[in-house]
């Protein structure tokens, strides 16, 4: 049985705005929080965990999984990619669906479509492009981002979708777009 599981890579360290997953939209309101809820929405969704840089500084963002009855791992700083692996694991998720931890926006009502797609055609990666900046998302097969983690540099370790870019011809790959009227990357 197939288990999609949310996983978002959080840190403090960031070079345009510290903390910015913790920046409140409202009282009592962090972007993360925006983002797990709108994560909760989402049915194919079994588990949200957060993959934490164990740099200090970053306990914040446990306490944060803790209150929202989330889970979390702490990981390498630098290895994003082995985070979010972390992360699946302690959920025991076959795929990943991911999001960046910094934008409260999420393409929630695209998302079981996507799923239903990334299952019924094997995909390795399935990804919804052109929605308004930020809602998009990435559906990973856990064995393809093992494959992409053992054979990447750190460089792409940092970046999770770069080995797979530039090695397209080894992973099946659907790009899934919102209807027109939403088609609005800009």
């Amino acid at each position: 049985m197939r288990r999609l599981v949310a996983a978002l890579a959080c840190r403090v360290e960031s070079a345009r705005l510290y903390a910015k997953p913790l920046q409140r939209l409202g009282e009592g309101v962090a972007i993360l929080d925006q983002i797990l809820d709108a994560l909760g929405r989402i049915p194919v969704i079994s588990e949200r965990v957060l993959g934490i840089s164990s740099l200090e500084g970053n306990e914040p963002f446990a306490a944060l999984a803790g209150r929202r009855g989330a889970k979390f791992v702490y990981g390498d700083p630098e290895d994003v990619v082995g985070r979010l692996l972390q992360s699946a694991d302690a959920a025991e998720g076959t795929d990943l669906f991911l999001v960046t931890s910094e934008n409260p926006f999420v393409g929630h009502e695209w998302a079981e479509e996507a799923w239903r797609r990334h299952v019924a055609n094997g995909n390795d990666v399935t990804a919804l492009e052109g929605a308004p900046d930020g809602m998009c998302f990435e559906i990973y097969r856990m064995e393809a981002l093992r494959l992409s983690h053992r054979r990447g540099s750190p460089a792409q370790r940092e970046h999770v979708s770069r080995y797979i870019k530039q090695n397209l011809e080894d992973f099946q790959i659907e790009v899934v777009e919102p209807e027109p009227p939403c088609m609005r990357p800009d």
